[in-house]
């Protein structure tokens, strides 16, 4: 009976929790942020509607009235000039369409060092390569090994050809790709002629000199030279860093890259120079993966031998030298004394992803959703596509695709396009490059127009909205505008802004088409405090967005904080590794902690009436505002959340709760603080443990009467953030308060503040008790302590000195 009654109150709650979603959902729509509406009279067919800006409360600022000369002008002067690089192309082609290696060098090669387009007559891996149809249909049967043979796929498992035999399973197969071709002899032949191509290419450099980089592309390919030698320029300073950059990036179900080798592949100065450098192993002790060795990661990936290479290597051989090994010395004329270890089976696609990849030809992304440490590639524009579509949704395909998605057509956007004719790229040659200039700036001395997005209700918008908009107003160096195309600075709540869901993402997509004819600052801010290792894009909007100056920044920059049940206490974890993000976001992801509200700090003078802070009566001895494991104060709302978490956990989490329950159910150094207090001082002391204002105390987006009064009575505040993050915004309520704030140790602790100084750290829970007891037996050192912290928080930590920080940091592009 029990049970059955369990099953229905299971199934009462799971409805419960079905029915918040829904709610949730709904409520993002009533919430949504700022409209795009569609303008006759726009020349850009956009305009933003004068009642979706700026809210009455949001007075503007005294020096930028409409009536006065405005800060900020557009500037009529166009630039057609290209940055100065060395590129040489290579192209792949064939005697059967010279049209198109013809138009290319006509169009694209105006802006290259060399043009070089191999063909047929260039085949020396396999010279004269002839291929019937039948032999081209016993080389596929022959590629396609044994399907008994069942390999490990990871290549951690050392087996030798293992990352080789699963694409051998995906290689021309006969009945489903090879045999609908016309000449499938000949599309096997030319396999080869990408790397004869290349070495043909890199023989020259040697007796000439090495270029900053070099472009290897097909024959019907078109590429906007003036834009990818501009990306170039801005976003790859230096050459001769190693880098392999995709014109459109394939991702397999192992994460191992390839080029989408017709849309063309990037190769830096620094990478060619490793693709020369001779290898020799003979003196080298240590096989073993590196990031930094060349030569060492070589003599590793030879050992490991995951793509049966290592039968071609010889002493003092350079990559190149091995991977021309690889490709020449089984010919197809003799595929039938091939055996499964001495074959030619791979596409040269292939080729160049697992040697560019596994051989370090580029240097390493830290990219966090792909920390494998072979991807070496990156891609143009963040232009990738993914072998197995099935767990992608069609949103967030076309979201990542970029230039992958211009195959046939080249429309002005397009900097890459593949299987286009020669008309095409002739016409699309005519392309006249004008670099967007900046939104020019009258004078420094005035105040830096800032236009936010979107639009906030304050008395409904979320802490990030408190911080912008009163930030901005109270600031003498910005000033808001509602004018987006001339303002130099925009500031985008990710959050807010839908960019987490994609759902509104084409309204800013929109936004940034109607004022992509000139430059500006974009700074992204991710504001909430989830631990998540990646950060949220708009991926399509971002492409059109000049690079250098998009910047971002989040809180609760940690990973692998979490709760420790052999300490009782919380393991600090580490701070997240973002990675060189700098082809679209402007570089590392930076970090924001909270601030202090004006909001709070008026409530806070409000109940202390005028009077000296440091002589109030503090009743308190010491408050810790979170709830007792199981207190009957706990609202209702907060224990049917509990309830659900404990149920959805199991069944939903994974689908409809996934940031719900990883929020909320990291609360056990909360619950361990809470019970300590109260357990260690409730008897002796007046202790507040627990949620004032029926459990919206620590409410993040309202300063609530109740919350403030009970700050202001405690002599001791202390703060446990949750298991998984940091930056609880409760640090700065506290500090500002005059309470003696005592706080668990973070990795991103404000500069400002010192342990013992200006705030308490404890490190365990028997430190907590010893360090309260301490500092309530010793008052002077608790208020000097309590006043440090709110003058370090008073004097650093305000709204406007937080946004002008946010724009400071990156002021330096602005200003030169």
């Amino acid at each position: 009976m029990q049970r059955c009654h369990w099953r229905k109150h299971k199934r009462q709650l799971l409805l419960i929790g079905l029915l918040l979603v829904l709610l949730a959902v709904a409520l993002q729509f009533i919430n949504a942020p700022c409209i795009v509406k569609p303008s006759a009279s726009s020349a850009d067919g956009f305009a933003i509607s004068e009642a979706l800006f700026l809210h009455d409360k949001l007075a503007r600022h005294p020096s930028f009235s409409d009536s006065i000369t405005p800060i900020y002008q557009i500037e009529n002067t166009s630039w057609t000039s290209v940055p100065n690089l060395t590129i040489d192309i290579l192209s792949i082609g064939s005697l059967l369409r010279p049209d198109l290696l013809q138009a290319q060098r006509e169009t694209m090669g105006r802006y290259a060092r060399s043009f070089t387009g191999v063909t047929e007559a260039d085949d020396h891996s396999e010279a004269n390569c002839f291929i019937s149809r039948q032999a081209a249909k016993e080389i596929a049967e022959h590629c396609q090994f044994n399907r008994n043979h069942k390999p490990k796929l990871s290549p951690k498992d050392q087996e030798p050809f293992s990352e080789l035999y699963f694409w051998r399973n995906m290689y021309a197969d006969w009945d489903t790709f090879l045999s609908k071709r016309d000449n499938p002899g000949g599309w096997l032949c030319a396999q080869k002629r990408a790397n004869d191509g290349l070495q043909i290419v890199l023989q020259e450099m040697k007796q000439t000199t090495i270029p900053d980089y070099l472009l290897l592309v097909d024959d019907d390919t078109f590429v906007d030279m003036p834009q990818l030698t501009h990306y170039l320029q801005t976003i790859r300073h230096d050459p001769t860093e190693p880098l392999i950059m995709a014109g459109c990036l394939i991702r397999s179900i192992t994460s191992f890259t390839i080029p989408f080798g017709g849309f063309g592949t990037v190769i830096s100065k620094g990478s060619l120079k490793r693709l020369l450098t001779p290898i020799s192993c003979a003196n080298v002790t240590t096989f073993a993966l590196s990031e930094d060795d060349f030569i060492q990661n070589a003599c590793y990936r030879l050992q490991q031998n995951l793509y049966g290479e290592r039968q071609y290597f010889r002493e003092q051989m350079s990559l190149s030298d091995l991977m021309h090994a690889y490709v020449s010395t089984h010919r197809f004329a003799d595929h039938a004394s091939w055996t499964e270890e001495s074959s030619f089976c791979v596409h040269s696609d292939w080729i160049w992803g697992y040697f560019f990849n596994y051989y370090n030809l580029g240097n390493t992304l830290d990219d966090p959703k792909y920390p494998i440490a072979h991807n070496r590639f990156t891609s143009y524009r963040l232009s990738e596509q993914h072998s197995i579509k099935g767990p992608l949704s069609l949103q967030h395909r076309s979201a990542v695709e970029g230039e992958c998605h211009y195959k046939t057509s080249c429309p002005p956007d397009a900097h890459f396009c593949h299987y286009v004719t020669a008309e095409q790229i002739r016409q699309e040659g005519q392309r006249v490059f004008q670099e967007p200039k900046w939104v020019a700036q009258v004078s420094q001395q005035q105040p830096i127009a800032v236009f936010v997005y979107p639009c906030w209700d304050i008395a409904d918008g979320d802490g990030l909205s408190h911080f912008l908009y009163d930030g901005i107003h109270a600031s003498s160096q910005l000033v808001l505008t509602q004018d987006h195309s001339a303002a130099p600075v925009w500031i985008v709540d990710v959050r807010r802004a839908g960019l987490t869901s994609g759902r509104y993402c084409y309204r800013f997509v929109n936004l940034v088409k109607s004022a992509r004819d000139r430059k500006r600052i974009v700074i992204f801010v991710y504001w909430d405090d989830e631990p998540v290792e990646h950060f949220y894009d708009c991926y399509r909007a971002t492409r059109l967005l000049d690079s250098t100056t998009v910047f971002r920044y989040k809180k609760s920059m940690v990973q692998g904080r979490q709760w420790n049940e052999t300490m009782q206490f919380v393991d600090p974890g580490s701070a997240m590794k973002y990675g060189n993000w700098k082809e679209h976001s402007g570089g590392p992801v930076r970090h924001i902690g909270g601030g202090v509200r004006s909001d709070i700090v008026d409530g806070l003078k409000n109940i202390f009436n005028d009077a000296n802070i440091w002589e109030v009566e503090r009743p308190v001895d010491v408050s810790h505002f979170w709830p007792l494991s199981g207190d009957n104060h706990r609202s209702k709302m907060w224990q049917l959340r509990q309830s659900l978490i404990r149920v959805t956990h199991q069944r939903l989490s994974r689908l409809l709760f996934p940031f719900w329950t990883s929020h909320l159910q990291n609360d056990k150094l909360r619950d361990a603080v809470s019970r300590v207090i109260h357990g260690n001082f409730s008897q002796t002391h007046e202790v507040y443990v627990g949620l004032s204002d029926q459990g919206h105390a620590t409410d993040r987006y309202l300063a609530r009467s109740a919350y403030l009064h009970k700050l202001a009575e405690s002599k001791i505040v202390v703060i446990a953030q949750k298991d998984n993050l940091e930056d609880q915004n409760s640090l700065m309520d506290a500090l500002v308060s005059g309470a003696m704030v005592m706080t668990d140790p973070m990795l991103t602790l404000p500069n400002e503040l010192q342990n013992n100084v200006s705030l308490v750290i404890y490190h365990s829970l028997d430190e907590l008790v010893t360090k309260v007891q301490y500092y309530l037996d010793h008052e002077d050192e608790r208020i000097a302590i309590a006043k440090a912290g709110y003058h370090v928080a008073m004097n650093h930590y305000r709204s406007w000195q937080l946004v002008e920080r946010l724009v400071s940091e990156v002021a330096d592009v602005l200003f030169g």
